[in-house]
């Protein structure tokens, strides 16, 4: 396949997983076994009864699986007490009723989702940096920056309820490896921390936030929900194998200024052979009662990085190559502060993201694609019960491509894969059989439910390559899918932005996505590139790329009749185009990342600026600019 574009590369946040990835190749080397055929099936899920068990079970994976490579790690934490005031000065007005307003593009409804960007119909919270700014939004004659609040560290995202707004800080992985080595045997210990923090503060006084509860997790952060008044944070970090005579480093947490090391009888493992394992924590923390203690779930298990939170579970996926491509899922309850673990399983291949999981009605969906020894790929659908058994499964999708998205909406799936052309999968889960299916240039890589008859598309259009079994990717692709005939599906419209290189952060991160569908608007931030035929002398190669010419939001009206209209673009950069050519703009504070509205307001934010537009007409009517740092 062709590689994303270089903006895709900047933007996708790649730098915190790759950071990871070093620090798991430093630890342990990792040489896939050839793939054999596997079927789903349930382990049995084990608590350790003493540390000295912990230490056996560790010693004799590193006999079987490390040889002679032996690592040991110090990642306790530590974070700063902090001083709870109660102090305020200045109180809002408890009369306020905020006109409709949207809130973060989520998966599940119930489950909020961290983002940098939140809104409460009157007020916007932003993160930026270590920084977090609260804007009096709503109406548009108050509209000013409040107050702005210096975090612990770099801000992933933010939740807001009520008098209480949460951020999530983190810092690490930081790891560095002694100089000294025999034989590739390290001597010494590498030195590896990382934490991620749940800060919570009062915002009765939007002018004046007091901190009021403080909570640390060992483990760099790759998920996070909020469901009622619990944020659930969950982190990973390495389970190191220790030398001989030294401790094992257990998961650690601090909230009341000290540390605390989670306990061996509280830690969960399955007998599934890895190469290596690691510790995913999860933390509960009520941000309304201060005196309630967090709660820590850690269990054992390789790697994990997909993670999918219903109501009433959480889902950790875990990639494993063991005798075969498989994808292990650990099912963890949640009510309120308990969180436990209650069933481990596996399926074959591996998904893509958390859309590609879903529970309903008592089970659990996952569509997975699975490489194939033979050569190629193969795409899967499975339905477990909530003890993680196979109830139902269809296979054998598309041979040969790959999920590009999916999208579970009550008892039927649509996946869409690609490798030349873009087939759009209809598949009955209670009857388990594709349904129908729609074949058409390009890829959609996000899939938004548009009413319980339509999907909205965004993705890539591609040009199928004349000599190989590839595409080249071209434009940014909105498409419009009927699919109230689950036997034919249809598209009914697409537009296609710009040429090779155009790019949007809603392909890789749907909390970028804003549909608004009382009013059939919908904004996204699109990065335009633009190829002039002259420069090639007619028509360009399908590889070529174009050049920048806008960063912005685009706003569009997509209805079923008159399908996908360009209605406006807005954008916070200066009318250059030279610096947007040259690449420079990357560095700039003016890049827009979000979009929202409140009543008939559509707010536009980047790092330095926050512009205030009429929803209906795009006529500008306030902006707000946000200082480089703290006053």
């Amino acid at each position: 396949m062709i590689a994303d574009s270089y903006y895709s590369s900047m933007m996708r946040g790649l730098v915190p997983l790759v950071i990871v990835g070093v620090l798991i190749v430093v630890l342990v080397t990792v040489v896939p076994p050839p793939n054999k055929s596997i079927t789903p099936e349930s382990y049995e899920l084990k608590r350790f009864t003493s540390y000295e068990e912990l230490k056996l079970f560790l010693s004799k994976a590193q006999e079987s699986i490390m040889g002679s490579r032996q690592y040991m790690v110090d990642n306790r934490i530590g974070i700063p007490p902090i001083n709870v005031q109660r102090t305020f000065t200045f109180t809002e007005s408890l009369s306020f009723k905020p006109p409709r307003f949207s809130e973060t593009n989520i998966q599940e409804a119930g489950v909020d989702e961290e983002d940098i960007v939140k809104t409460d119909g009157e007020y916007i919270y932003l993160a930026r940096d270590n920084l977090i700014f609260i804007i009096k939004a709503y109406p548009a004659e108050d509209a000013s920056l409040l107050a702005t609040v210096n975090a612990t560290g770099p801000v992933s995202g933010l939740y807001v309820s009520g008098d209480r707004l949460a951020a999530l800080t983190g810092n690490g992985p930081i790891y560095a490896i002694p100089e000294v080595c025999i034989n590739c045997r390290i001597i010494g210990k590498p030195i590896i921390a990382a934490n991620a923090t749940i800060q919570v503060f009062d915002i009765t006084d939007r002018r004046n936030p007091i901190e009021v509860r403080r909570a640390s997790v060992s483990g760099y952060a790759i998920a996070s929900r909020m469901i009622g008044d619990y944020v659930y944070l969950i982190t990973t970090e390495p389970v190191i194998l220790p030398l001989d005579g030294d401790d094992v480093v257990l998961p650690s947490y601090s909230y009341d200024q000290h540390i605390h090391n989670v306990r061996p009888v509280e830690i969960y493992y399955t007998d599934i052979p890895d190469y290596g394992y690691t510790y995913t924590n999860v933390m509960a923390l009520n941000i309304r009662d201060e005196d309630e203690a967090p709660t820590i779930t850690a269990i054992m298990a390789p790697s994990s990085g997909i993670v999918y939170v219903s109501r009433e579970n959480i889902y950790i996926v875990s990639p494993h190559w063991g005798y075969a491509e498989e994808t292990i899922i650990h099912r963890l309850a949640v009510e309120g502060p308990r969180i436990t673990p209650a069933a481990v399983g596996t399926v074959p291949g591996h998904p893509l993201n958390q859309f590609s999981l879903d529970e309903y009605e008592g089970h659990l969906r996952i569509a997975t694609t699975l490489s194939r020894s033979t050569g190629g790929s193969v795409n899967n659908i499975y339905v477990l019960d909530l003890g993680l058994e196979l109830v139902g499964k269809v296979e054998g999708l598309a041979p040969g491509e790959t999920i590009y998205s999916a999208r579970f909406m009550g008892d039927k799936a649509y996946l869409v894969t690609f490798r030349k052309v873009d087939p759009l999968f209809v598949v009955d889960l209670r009857e388990l059989r594709v349904l129908g299916k729609l074949k058409i240039p390009g890829y959609s890589s996000y899939l938004h439910p548009y009413g319980d008859h339509y999907l909205i598309g965004i993705g890539k259009d591609a040009k199928p390559s004349e000599t190989g079994d590839f595409a080249w990717f071209q434009g940014l692709k909105i498409s419009l899918f009927d699919v109230s005939d689950y036997s034919n599906p249809r598209e009914i419209d697409s537009l296609i932005l710009g040429d090779r290189g155009t790019e949007s952060e809603v392909l890789y991160n749907h909390r970028a996505f804003l549909f608004d569908d009382e009013r059939n608007i919908l904004v996204i931030p699109v990065l335009l590139a633009v190829i002039d035929p002259a420069d090639f002398g007619g028509t360009p190669p399908p590889d070529a790329y174009g050049e920048f010419v806008f960063q912005g939001v685009y706003v569009f009206r997509v209805t079923p009749s008159d399908g996908i209209e360009i209605v406006g673009r807005i954008t916070h950069l200066p009318d250059d185009t030279d610096l947007l050519r040259s690449g420079e703009f990357f560095e700039s504070r003016y890049i827009t990342k979000r979009a929202l509205f409140i009543g008939d307001i559509l707010y536009t934010i980047s790092d330095g600026k926050v512009l205030l537009n009429d929803i209906q007409t795009l006529r500008e009517l306030a902006g707000i600019t946000l200082p480089h740092q703290a006053g």
